[in-house]
């Protein structure tokens, strides 16, 4: 027997010793125990555990795993991780609270941690104003653009022009984020 396997066996054993310590039988009857098992398991100190993991049949476990609940939880987990990247590439391209506030519903204690983070200041002045050139240049790139998210645009248009995120937002927000009211 493996120490890994070993050391699955043991901490399974120790899940259903405390289980039954704190009384939770309903947990117990979904993996199989009754009030029988809850009385014995509820008896064992440590060296029975020891016993019992050393001298158990490999054919007491039925472990299976949900495929399709671990793929989720998979995506899940790398969702949040390409988000979280994302986020620090928008902060490091002058996003400000406001952007990162609507795009991901961030705190602004959310976004002054992060900034510590990455070592971006936290006073970054007033967003500059942009030119009629530039507002015609980032005009066009947003129209063409063809990247599949609004924090995927951004960025891409401060990758072609240079200007920071919160300087490009209130002219995005303004053009075509902010649902026309007429």
């Amino acid at each position: 027997m493996t120490h890994h396997h070993t050391e699955f066996r043991y901490q399974l054993i120790r899940y259903l010793v405390t289980l039954v310590s704190n009384g939770d039988l309903e947990r117990l009857q979904q993996l199989g125990l009754d009030a029988s098992h809850h009385a014995a398991l509820g008896q064992l100190n440590c060296g029975d555990v020891e016993r019992i993991v050393h001298n158990l049949p490999d054919s007491l476990f039925q472990l299976t795993i949900n495929t399709q609940q671990l793929e989720r939880f998979i995506y899940c987990c790398q969702h949040h991780q390409s988000d979280r990247l994302l986020i620090q590439q928008l902060l490091k391209a002058g996003a400000s609270y406001p952007v990162l506030n609507r795009l991901y519903g961030l705190t602004s204690s959310d976004v002054a941690i992060l900034r510590q983070q990455l070592g971006i200041p936290h006073n970054q002045g007033r967003p500059a104003s942009l030119s009629d050139a530039q507002q015609d240049q980032v005009y066009r790139l947003w129209q063409v653009s063809q990247q599949p998210t609004i924090a995927d645009q951004l960025l891409h248009l401060h990758q072609h022009t240079a200007i920071p995120i919160r300087s490009l937002w209130p002219y995005l927000n303004e053009w075509f984020l902010i649902p026309n009211k007429h």
